[in-house]
This record gives C-alpha cells, sequence and structure tokens, in this order.
C-alpha cells in the first residue's frame, strides 16, 4: 500500500478565538466506529487565502510546528484546504489560558498563591519568554518574579501565608492585569 487518502470530517463546536487573519474553533473529529476526537481548527480568513504572501506564511507556519514536540507548545496534526480557505488541525487544549487565569485573579480581588505563581513564572522562564530586564514597564520588588510582588495575607481557612499579586508601575492602583 502505497498511499491512503480518506476526506476527515470535523464538526465545528465552538469559536476559541478569533483575529484580524483567522479564526480558531474547537473542534470534533470524527471516524468510523464511533471514533471522536477533539481537536482545534485555525482557520485563516477567506480574503487572506487569496493572497499568496499570507498563504504562504499560513504553509510555512504549518511545516514550522509539525515537527516540534515541546510541552508548551501544541501539535499540529493536519494542513487543509476547503474550497480556498486554508486551515490547520491542531491539539486541542481544554482550560484556560495565563491571560484568563490572571484577569479573573484581578476581578475577584484574588491572591496567586506562592506555589502557583512560582511554578507559572518558572514555565515562562524556561521558554525563555519573560526576561525582566527586557519588559518595558514592568518592575522587580526585592527578590520575587517580575511584577509580581510577595505579600503575607490570611487564606480562607484563617492560615497565614505568602502568595503574589501583580503590579504594573504605571498603575494608579496595587493591582493591575499585564
Amino acid at each position: 500500500m502505497k498511499h491512503i487518502f480518506n476526506e476527515v470530517h470535523y464538526e465545528l463546536t465552538r469559536k476559541i478565538a478569533e483575529g484580524g487573519m483567522g479564526l480558531v474553533y474547537e473542534a470534533t473529529q470524527r471516524g468510523i466506529g464511533g471514533f471522536r476526537k477533539v481537536v482545534a481548527i485555525k482557520l485563516i480568513r477567506e480574503e487572506y487565502s487569496a493572497i499568496e504572501e499570507f498563504r504562504n506564511n499560513f504553509i510555512g507556519e504549518a511545516k514550522l510546528v509539525a515537527d516540534l514536540i515541546h510541552t508548551s507548545i501544541v501539535q499540529t496534526y493536519h494542513l487543509g484546504k476547503v474550497g480556498e480557505q486554508y486551515f490547520m488541525t491542531m491539539e486541542y487544549v481544554s482550560g484556560w489560558n495565563l491571560e484568563e487565569f490572571l484577569d479573573r485573579h484581578v476581578e475577584t480581588d484574588q491572591y496567586i498563591p506562592a506555589d502557583i505563581a512560582v511554578f507559572i513564572v518558572s514555565r515562562i522562564c524556561r521558554l525563555g519568554l519573560c526576561p525582566p530586564q527586557k519588559r518595558q514597564g514592568w518592575q522587580t520588588t526585592g527578590n520575587s518574579s517580575p511584577g509580581c510582588e510577595p505579600q503575607e495575607h490570611n487564606d480562607r481557612a484563617g492560615r497565614r501565608c505568602k502568595a503574589y499579586r501583580l503590579r504594573n508601575r504605571q498603575s494608579t492602583g496595587p493591582d493591575v492585569q499585564p
């Protein structure tokens, strides 16, 4: 057998994100025997699919990440085209992204527990995404991580513990999302 060709069926279940050039959907990939897998589908907008530069960038992105294996990079499974619209099928990761997580803590005026804050910062540092000397507008307080300020408080059970709040030196209040 030299080739296997079979149309893959995807059912778009909800829009996850939308940007100027494309959209990302949660989808269910269906197969025989009741096979189902939740995936993410990234679509380039049809008007951009018609522009060679954008189309080539989208295809290049798919090729670039197809062979990358890292816990912080979603897997790309497939690059396809429906009509004149290009799409990528990618690993779906359930949960909140960091921005949503931080926004929720700011909205509810909750502290991020120290162990969770340290874990998040360690993962950002591991990726090399956030060197403190290159983040404009953020300050380091003491020996804590960039933009995080250690604070003592009582948790819900009344125990004394240390947690971290995000700070921005241009803020007018003590807590601001990045």
